[in-house]
Formats: C-alpha cells, structure tokens, sequence
C-alpha cells in the first residue's frame, strides 16, 4: 500500500505539466512516401523505434501515448490471439520496453484507461481504428505486469472501470461487436 501512494504522490506531481502534450511525432508513418518505401516488416519496425534520448527524457504518460500511437501497434490484430499480439508488439518495440520498466506505469495506465472516452465513435470518422485501438488498452490493462504491480484495492477498482467501460461498449455494439465482449 505504501509503495502505491508514493506511486500516486509521484504522478501527480508529474502530471501538473501535462496540459503540453510532449509525445513522440514519428517521423515515418503508413500512408507516407517513405513508408511506402520501406520494404520488409524489420524495416518498418526499425523505423519506428524511438530515439535514445527521446526514451530518457518522456514523461510516463506521453509515453503510453506515443506507444498507443505506435504505427504497427494494430499489428496484434494479426495474431491468432489479440492478447498475444499485443504482448509480441511490446517486446518489439523499444518504447513499450521502456514504459514496463517504469515504476509509475501502471497508475499511469489505469488513470489514462479510466478517462478513455468509449462513446468517443459518434465523433470518429474512423471507428473501427478506434475499436481495435480501444481493444489494445484494454488488453494492455490486462496485462499481468501491469495486474501485478497494483494493491489488492486498485485492482478492484480497474475491474470497476472494466465493467463499466463494457457497459458503454455493449451500447456501441455496431461499432466494438465481437471486440467488445
């Protein structure tokens, strides 16, 4: 209990710059001339690999946004399991790699998953994007690296927030449907 308080007591305090977005921009995106150059998967993953610098100096929660934004990160949906697609993308890419190895991720983690806005489709011009992008946070969340660094009350609370999400998404079912069950 003591460890997650100071975790909390940490994020907070980072947290009071956040109204400036510092997340990574990549450089080489899909649909770009230069990613239709690239010729291999390896090329595309080697792309997209953060800078050195850039993994040393982000805050944790730009951090979790850059991976969401990570270019190949709908790439899990090529798994015959989404939960083992998203796990082989985060032993992949360097910037997952870096934001399981930090100490605040998880409270991070379940603080972004809690403000995530499921009905945000209505809005969303490309939804299915959306869907399989939501699908990844969430499977993100149930990750037992992120699962195992919470207190017995957080974890509660994360399945709160989960149930409550499925509830918004069981309403969204045209847009989430099998994906959001």
């Amino acid at each position: 209990m003591k460890n997650i308080k100071i975790l909390l007591v940490i994020y907070f305090i980072g947290s009071a710059n956040m109204g400036f977005a510092h997340k990574y921009q990549y450089p080489v995106k899909p649909g770009t001339r230069e990613w239709s150059k690239l010729l291999s998967t390896e090329e595309m993953i080697n792309v997209c690999q953060l800078p050195e610098s850039t993994l040393k100096s982000i805050s944790t929660n730009d951090l979790l946004v850059s991976c969401l934004e990570y270019p190949l990160l709908l790439q899990y949906t090529a798994s015959n399991s989404p939960y083992e697609g998203v796990i082989s993308i985060t032993n992949i890419f360097n910037g997952f790699n870096e934001l399981l190895n930090r100490f605040d991720y998880p409270v991070v983690l379940v603080d972004y998953y809690k403000k995530a806005n499921v009905t945000e489709t209505n809005d969303n011009p490309n939804m299915g994007a959306f869907a399989f992008n939501f699908l990844a946070l969430e499977l993100l969340i149930g990750d037992e690296r992120v699962i195992n660094k919470l207190d017995v009350y957080t974890q509660k609370q994360v399945i709160d927030i989960i149930l409550d999400k499925y509830g918004q998404k069981k309403e969204l079912d045209e847009y989430f449907g099998f994906y959001g069950r």
